[in-house]
């Protein structure tokens, strides 16, 4: 089969750089804080719920940030595209049942499998197909699923925090509202300041340990290819990753206008 090749630049990285302005910083600020709070929560309750060792929870979360973040850096400029590389979510929910029977090392062997066959359907053409044959009502169906419960979490966040989740909500609507407020400060980036200094000024913002690093210490896993883990976890893993987050992934880059190149993303 053959690769998409990515589309010479027609602009320069300078241009780029002008072109940024403060809504696409606020789109991405509120998508990194995003990833990195509610998201993560899974490897970490995964983790605690398995006893893992501080070192690896750290490599962990390292590969899947470091890692992700390079390559979404370069698949972004080469194909001029938002294509934004990330960790499964459903991936690593399927541990949190596999974990108390099987080791850690077993797991990391059983995602390599589903890597290597991953990167074989990709080469082959056959996830360009699956994706292309996948009926677009039910892939959008699925998306408003999964962002369904961050909508429905306004209520309980107004019950849960009031003052936070009030102050957050004000601060979109009042720059939502006045757009001369809007040009210099984004009704995203509002909430988010207005929710955080509340959350400071209530006592219930972040707590950082002492004792914690700023720098991770990435350690080397050895994998274990045991049959058990990959009867478990290499099937339902790739399908995870192909008709549930990858096929959502494509369809909503489609219905703003991009055509990605799906045997890439598959083998990357």
């Amino acid at each position: 089969m053959q690769i998409e090749r990515p589309v010479a630049p027609r602009v320069s990285f300078h241009d780029i750089c002008d072109s940024i302005d403060r809504n696409s910083l606020t789109n991405a600020l509120v998508a990194a804080v995003f990833a990195v709070t509610g998201p993560v929560a899974i490897i970490l309750s995964v983790a605690s719920s398995a006893g893992l060792e501080k070192s690896i929870i750290n490599t962990w979360i390292f590969a899947a940030f470091g890692i992700g973040g390079i390559l979404t850096l370069a698949l972004s400029y080469l194909y001029r595209q938002p294509l934004a590389m990330a960790w499964t979510m459903p991936g690593a929910a399927l541990l949190v049942s596999s974990l108390d029977h099987l080791t850690f090392s077993e797991a990391v062997g059983a995602f390599l499998v589903s890597g290597l066959l991953m990167v074989l359907l990709g080469l082959s053409g056959l996830a360009r197909w699956l994706m292309d044959k996948f009926p677009s009502s039910i892939v959008m169906a699925m998306v408003a699923g999964v962002f369904l419960p961050f909508g429905l979490n306004l209520i309980s966040g107004l019950e849960n925090t009031p003052l936070i989740s009030g102050a957050a909500i004000l601060g979109y609507v009042i720059t939502s509202i006045f757009s001369r407020i809007g040009r210099y400060a984004p009704p995203m980036l509002s909430a988010l300041i207005a929710g955080i200094i509340v959350a400071v000024l209530v006592g219930k913002g972040p707590v950082i340990p002492e004792q914690m690093s700023w720098i991770a210490t990435p350690t080397i896993i050895t994998p274990t290819f045991s049959i058990d883990a990959m009867i478990e976890l290499v099937i339902p893993l790739v399908i995870s990753v192909i008709a549930v987050q990858n096929i959502q992934g494509v369809s909503i880059l489609k219905t703003v206008g991009y055509e990605a190149p799906i045997d890439v993303l598959t083998i990357v």
